[in-house]
């Protein structure tokens, strides 16, 4: 299996040769970000291979992805916008993963179902040089000066890359500005921040979620996310038995929050003590939250959990250790 540490090393390798040397907060970042992702103990070793075909950009023929390690490329693509140049896209009927600067990228065909990995070489498209400054976004001052320039810019999905609780009170005060001219789109970071940290389901999300309030009621153009995070604190620390009404509107905070998703929530299949809601796109449903009605019990997912599956859950007395269970069912059987 393929720790984090080689996982943070790997990575930090296509990040030097994309221009950002991989220095003791990238990978600390990294591991953030797998802890978030419940990836941090180990990872599979299709995901070595992919790595290191990345980082000696030697292609990789066609294998076949272990029928257990299923559904997990998706966190290999959380972690491609750290890197300058990184992208990740997953069109239902293949995943990739890949880096601008190194002109290699990974693929996954039919991603959570008959799952197969390769690496080759591609060619990436240029695009057109941006008026204004250019900030890489790698410390707090130049995410101050992007956050005031309206016509700064940066490499794609750079942003995502300061969409970390380290910068909780920073986004909170950036969002808070009513004159910023990037407020709504930090208010969105922001949320991202949140919202990651209740889907992991640890249990750093409820003090996160505190000092988020903490900070958000203090600033009045934050009104509308100060009630969102009371919604989900309410939940973490255990909400009780809820109607189906209370459900849509914590799976909508949840899931959609300020502007993850544009798509309506829907229902999603469940057993009748739970509520099921999810998020449709082409390929699917692309996330969902599941709440226990008698309990307030949450779930959150990347895609559907078969019903079965959450009859096995709901006795459980402990809501982190339900939504630990079900993360792992999930993973196991998407």
């Amino acid at each position: 299996m393929l720790s984090s540490d080689e996982m943070a090393r790997l990575l930090g390798e296509i990040a030097r040769a994309s221009g950002r040397p991989p220095d003791a907060a990238f990978i600390d970042e990294v591991k953030d970000r797998l802890v978030g992702l419940r990836m941090d103990e180990s990872l599979p070793d299709y995901l070595g291979d992919i790595m290191n075909a990345l980082v000696t950009r030697e292609p990789l023929a066609e294998k076949r992805v272990p029928n257990d390690d299923r559904g997990l490329f998706w966190g290999l693509g959380e972690l491609a916008s750290l890197v300058p140049g990184g992208h990740y896209e997953d069109t239902g009927e293949r995943a990739v993963v890949s880096f601008d600067k190194t002109g290699v990228r990974a693929v996954v065909l039919e991603p959570g179902y008959a799952e197969r990995y390769l690496v080759e070489r591609f060619e990436p498209v240029p695009l057109a040089p941006a008026r204004g400054t250019f900030e890489y976004l790698h410390d707090e001052a130049s995410i101050r000066r992007w956050a005031a320039d309206p016509t700064a810019h940066t490499v794609q999905d750079a942003d995502l890359n300061v969409a970390h609780s380290g910068n909780l009170a920073l986004l909170a005060e950036l969002a808070g500005d009513p004159a910023g001219p990037r407020r709504e789109e930090i208010t969105g970071l922001l949320d991202e921040v949140l919202a990651s940290a209740v889907m992991g389901g640890g249990d750093g999300a409820a003090p996160l979620l505190r000092d988020a309030l903490a900070l958000a009621q203090s600033r009045p153009v934050l009104d509308d996310l100060s009630r969102r995070v009371r919604s989900m604190l309410d939940f973490v620390t255990g909400a009780g038995p809820v109607s189906y009404e209370r459900a849509a509107d914590f799976a909508h905070d949840l899931l959609v929050g300020v502007h993850r998703w544009p798509q309506a929530l829907v229902r999603v299949p469940s057993p009748d003590d739970w509520w099921g809601l999810g998020v449709e796109a082409s390929s699917g449903i692309v996330a969902a939250a599941y709440v226990h009605a008698p309990t307030g019990i949450f779930i959150a997912a990347a895609g559907p959990i078969a019903p079965d599956r959450l009859r096995a859950i709901a006795p459980l007395a402990s809501p982190t250790a339900a939504r630990g269970q079900g993360a792992a069912l999930f993973q196991k059987t998407r």
